[in-house]
């Protein structure tokens, strides 16, 4: 989930829920044809947990507790495909859900499926790509992306 702070209106926010398997979403919009986890917007008034848990829901047909969810990796991201300017990207996982995988945004993404992680598709979103690689390499962890790292106090062990 990640929660982007413009500084002036709040939060409003983003989220990824990966599985070892990997759900893939193939996306329309900024990304056609990229794939990606399952993101979407954070309300003022909501946790970032029960977000990822909704966005989850809403864009896949699955249903995940709470108790099952788990911090996988933070990236903070420089700037978003929407022009916005900088966010932090909360991932989550979880290896316990219920329902059929079902793609209830067919104007959002061109397909779901699932995909084993030494299969994903070619391009990845990004930032979908750096949770999932965080995930298999055990996270939590954290990571910068497009952002400068001289210059800025950034440390460039890190990660970019």
């Amino acid at each position: 989930m990640a929660v982007v702070d413009d500084g002036q209106s709040g939060a409003v926010g983003q989220g990824e829920v990966v599985d070892p398997r990997s759900l893939e979403l193939a996306g329309a919009g900024p990304s056609d044809g990229e794939g990606q986890s399952p993101a979407g917007g954070k309300f003022d008034d909501e946790p970032i947990d029960a977000a990822a848990l909704r966005e989850l829901h809403e864009e896949t047909g699955l249903v995940c507790e709470r108790s099952d969810l788990g911090l996988v990796h933070v990236i903070h991201v420089g700037e978003g495909s929407d022009g916005k300017g900088p966010f932090v990207l909360f991932c989550f996982a979880t290896s316990r859900w219920s329902g059929e995988l079902t793609n209830t945004e067919p104007t959002k993404h061109l397909a779901v499926r699932w995909a084993h992680p030494s299969d994903l598709p070619a391009p990845m979103f990004p930032s979908a790509k750096k949770c999932i690689d965080a995930y298999l390499d055990g996270g939590p962890t954290f990571a910068l992306h497009l952002w400068p790292t001289t210059g800025t106090g950034a440390d460039p062990a890190i990660g970019s």
